[in-house]
């Protein structure tokens, strides 16, 4: 799933990849300042569904945040 998002007026484009992406090492989403995108982890391996939304929404935010002070 691919979303567009401004972020003081740069477009940065955010990206859900799988939990094993090869690029997840030790985190769940990191933002490439260079490339404008940020990665966000599906985080399939909760089992609870409610929490799993919840938990990428706070890990979207952080990203986001990366972004803004950049």
């Amino acid at each position: 799933m691919t979303l567009m998002i401004t972020i003081l007026d740069t477009e940065y484009e955010i990206i859900i990849k799988s939990n094993d992406w090869n690029e997840f090492d030790n985190c769940d989403g990191f933002c490439d300042f260079y490339m404008k995108k940020i990665y966000i982890s599906d985080c399939n391996n909760w089992k609870d569904e409610k929490t799993r939304n919840e938990y990428r929404k706070l890990i979207t935010r952080h990203e986001i945040v990366h972004a803004f002070f950049i």
